[in-house]
């Protein structure tokens, strides 16, 4: 501690008063820490008054530069915090009002908590900030606080998010000895998801969060370009434990054909997919907590998680393939973190399928189960009907297998136009009329489809 004066300080002492009363005016600087210790502080009065041995009155200024106490990094679940702050302070007894002056700042790094990972955060401070203490009760409040904030990515489970630049907005902040509550607005702009692009088109984040010293919350919107409120989400995460949770929603989303398609986005079908028409929704739910028989590694693991998928009328490509008016809805759920099920089945329903071949009007069921160890998942597809040359085709179902040896089902043909079939030959000289009817039994294997004991008459 270094206490030294550059000009001078007057001071007034007042015999009469009982105890004595004294009053020091001028610029008393103390500096705690060296330059290349962990923390610097320096302090400035510009006036301080006693009574006794009790100091009554202190004003002046501050700066604070260095690795901020554990205490603190404890209550952010970070390992690390360092700041460079400044402001004034007025101590009235045991009353402090003082004023954090911009660009005051602090960067907190590796926070981690549940499935949330933040390398680092820099909180630049835009406006002054008042705050008022009352050391017997050990009561702080704030005014309003208004920060930049950067933080350059986010690792939320397998997922990595970047962004640009944000404005933390605190409308509240009380602490209580130990206890605390806020209360407050994030928003964060240029935001991609994804490593690969799942959302690489950037996004405006909206987080309206209220805290305290046991759990966080957050309400979550997510506007794109040419979609406002594209994911809405409700969020929660305990800082006492690792457990949280997690409610989402996207869309209703309607894609158009030009602007509004799903390509301009994401990047996640890869180029040679995109939805074009049609409305596609979602519902998520997600909970996480401890790692069973690992109470104190700090370690999480998904224990349930669920998502409802919709899509009506929807058109688009796949590969070759083209998709006119599809029509589903899907509940899924995790089993573990192992594989994925459908809850029951769902029913399918294809305006038109288009690969040099129509196929009209696909009706069926399905029900899928995916180990993810596995490069694909397992279908089971019942009650297959459409319409292709004029006719019906249908099927009980199969079960579609790609890493299974093979898989079988039996097709049944009905009113099949024979002239429609043979167009599609396109042999110069090769004609015929008729109606044709029958079963063709199939077998899938991984070298394609076959055929065998087929039986079809006109």
């Amino acid at each position: 501690v270094r206490i030294e004066n550059k000009s001078v300080v007057q001071g007034t002492l007042y015999w009469k008063d009982s105890p004595i009363r004294t009053v020091a005016q001028g610029p008393l600087q103390v500096t705690y820490g060296g330059s290349s210790g962990p923390v610097v502080a320096t302090f400035e009065t510009t006036r301080a008054e006693g009574r006794g041995n009790e100091l009554v009155l202190l004003e002046g200024g501050y700066q604070l530069e260095g690795v901020l106490p554990r205490m603190l990094t404890e209550r952010l679940a970070a390992k690390e915090a360092a700041g460079k702050v400044r402001g004034t302070v007025r101590l009235e007894q045991t009353h402090i009002e003082g004023v954090l002056l911009p660009p005051s700042s602090i960067t907190i790094k590796q926070i981690g908590q549940g499935a949330v990972f933040v390398p680092g955060v820099t909180l630049n401070l835009s406006e002054l900030l008042t705050v008022e203490c009352d050391l017997i009760s050990r009561h702080c409040s704030t005014g309003s606080l208004v920060a930049t904030i950067r933080v350059p990515t986010v690792k939320i489970g397998d997922q990595t998010v970047t962004s640009t630049q944000g404005l933390l907005s605190v409308e509240e902040l009380d602490t209580k000895g130990m206890n605390w509550t806020a209360r407050g607005m994030l928003v964060i702009d240029g935001v991609t998801v994804g490593v690969g692009g799942m959302i690489s088109a950037p996004s405006h984040w909206v987080s309206q969060f209220s805290a305290d010293h046991t759990r966080i919350g957050a309400d979550l919107q997510i506007d794109l370009p040419a979609y406002e409120g594209v994911v809405t989400a409700r969020v929660e995460q305990s800082l006492k434990t690792p457990y949280g949770m997690l409610h989402g929603t996207i869309g209703p989303v309607s894609f158009d054909g030009a602007e509004r398609r799903l390509s301009r986005f994401t990047k996640a079908l890869g180029p040679s997919s995109d939805l074009l028409d049609g409305t596609i929704s979602a519902t998520v739910d997600v909970t996480w907590d401890e790692t069973v028989g690992r109470p104190s590694s700090g370690g999480t693991r998904v224990t349930s998680a669920a998502a409802r998928l919709m899509a009506e009328n929807v058109s688009g490509y796949y590969h070759d393939y083209g998709l006119r008016g599809v029509s589903t809805s899907m509940v899924l759920r995790a089993e573990g973190t192992d594989s994925i099920r459908m809850v029951q089945p769902a029913s399918l329903f294809v305006a038109a399928i288009q690969s040099g071949v129509d196929v009209n009007n696909v009706r069926t069921s399905y029900q899928a189960r995916w180990k993810l160890a596995d490069p694909f998942p397992v279908v089971e597809v019942k009650d297959f009907q459409c319409e292709m040359f004029g006719g019906t085709i249908t099927s009980p179902g199969l079960v579609v297998d790609l890493a299974s040896p093979s898989s079988a089902t039996t097709f049944s043909l009905r009113s099949l136009d024979l002239a429609k079939i043979l167009s599609v030959e396109q042999q110069r000289g090769l004609q015929g009329t008729g109606t044709l009817n029958g079963t063709l039994p199939v077998m899938i294997t991984s070298r394609g489809i076959m055929v065998d004991g087929g039986v079809i008459e006109a």
